[in-house]
């Protein structure tokens, strides 16, 4: 039954990316990420109502699921659906997942932690992948369309 389980979660998420790709044909970006997180929350709710779960955050901790829900998710979502809609979705994978690699170098610079040799070549290992897989020479930089997709997909990475 495991098994079966993880191979339906990898499938779901496998397909995801393609299918919100061809899903933009038919739904500008932004109305189409509200729609997928409408229906998320709705779905949500509902289960914590069912489920009788239902709480109202404390006042001390709107500031900080405000920050979470507006930057990690809300602005995250926005800049994804727009840098995949004018990026293939290879590339798109590749930008938005390269996340672990810019947290070191933030870390590095605005938290003074230290850079060991063992981050060293992990962040050399992977800037070297994402160059083996994003293929900079055979990207059409003078592209607008791309580099503002690509740009969204790369702020999306760092947040």
């Amino acid at each position: 039954m495991n098994i079966l389980l993880l191979t339906f979660v990898l499938l779901v998420w496998g397909m995801n990316w393609p299918l919100m790709k061809i899903a933009m044909n038919y739904s500008p970006p932004l109305w189409f990420g509200f729609t997928r997180m409408f229906i998320g929350c709705l779905f949500l709710f509902i289960l914590v109502i069912i489920q009788k779960k239902f709480t109202i955050p404390k006042r001390k901790d709107i500031p900080h699921l405000l920050s979470v829900g507006g930057l990690q998710i809300g602005l995250f979502t926005v800049l994804v659906n727009f840098g995949l809609f004018y990026s293939a979705v290879g590339h798109a994978v590749i930008l938005v997942y390269s996340t672990p690699l810019w947290v070191a170098p933030i870390a590095i610079i605005f938290f003074k932690e230290p850079l060991n040799l063992a981050k060293a070549i992990g962040l050399i290992i992977g800037i070297l992948g994402i160059l083996a897989l994003f293929n900079p020479f055979e990207f059409n930089w003078s592209d607008r369309h791309a580099l503002m997709g690509s740009a969204a997909l790369f702020l999306s990475a760092i947040l």
